[in-house]
């Protein structure tokens, strides 16, 4: 699973993302830069996000006006 290019396709910034896992964004920026590897249970989330991601389609990111 490609880590950034998840996040980004589901619209989320990393703090957020990191809480569907729930990891810290500090986690996030380590594993999109890789300077660590997901654990089996991050890795298994993160394939669950990114089949969910594939069932419902991309998201936008909700921008303020």
């Amino acid at each position: 699973v490609d880590v950034k290019d998840l996040r980004e396709r589901l619209g989320l910034s990393r703090e957020a993302f990191g809480k569907k896992l729930p990891v810290s964004a500090r986690t996030v920026r380590r594993w999109e830069n890789q300077e660590a590897e997901p654990s089996q249970m991050a890795i298994q989330r993160l394939t669950d996000l990114e089949t969910e991601q594939q069932a419902t389609g991309p998201r936008r990111r909700e921008v303020p006006p």
